[in-house]
């Protein structure tokens, strides 16, 4: 952990979660104000700038903080308003690593709405097929859930997101029509998504 400059943070516009509970991050910026910050934010270097990864809520809450005038603790140091407590990860990560990261820290911190999670998914698996043209969506699966520790996924376990994945990647190209968007889950929106396909490769 270091802390850094509020200034020296850039919080890309592609960030998987679209939308905060503002309330969320209220009730988060006074736990943290009051029992200080256990995990900061995770940032990664790029041209001279520190990205965030993972942590957006957190650091919400921290510029909460901070616009109030107050300090917090975290690993015992003293944050003062204008200052933000780091983690970093290697700069030898690829993009889709990076995807993989805040996916993980998404899904452990708070689920992302599904439209959030279809995209992050989609994502992560095209930039590993940039990589490597050949990958599966079981690869994808395994990387994902290695990158979580979980090294000995249970048959359940592999299937359930490389299934997410597969579908991911279908609904992902839909998720511009409004009835799509609108649906209750990924699996109401697959099955608005089917009469669309067809549709199209009727055309």
């Amino acid at each position: 952990m270091r802390i850094v400059q509020r200034s020296e943070l850039d919080v890309p516009k592609s960030r998987q979660r679209k939308a905060i509970d503002l309330r969320a991050v209220q009730d988060l910026a006074t736990d943290i104000a009051t029992n200080g910050l256990y995990h900061p934010p995770v940032v990664f270097s790029q041209s001279g700038r520190l990205v965030l990864v993972a942590g957006e809520r957190r650091l919400r809450a921290i510029d909460a903080i901070a616009n109030a005038g107050h300090f917090f603790y975290c690993d015992k140091q003293v944050i003062t308003p204008g200052e933000v407590p780091v983690c970093s990860l290697n700069d030898n990560l690829s993009s889709a690593d990076l995807k993989t990261v805040e996916l993980n820290e998404n899904i452990l911190r708070e689920e992302l709405q599904w439209q959030d999670r279809v995209q992050a998914l989609a994502e992560i698996h095209q930039l590993r097929l940039a990589e490597n043209p050949a990958q599966t969506a079981a690869q994808t699966t395994r990387e994902i859930l290695a990158a979580q520790g979980n090294l000995n996924p249970t048959r359940g376990e592999h299937n359930h997101i490389s299934e997410a994945i597969r579908e991911a990647s279908i609904i992902s190209q839909h998720l511009h029509d409004p009835a799509i968007a609108k649906a209750g889950n990924a699996t109401e929106a697959l099955h608005l998504v089917a009469p669309v396909r067809s549709s199209t490769l009727r055309k």
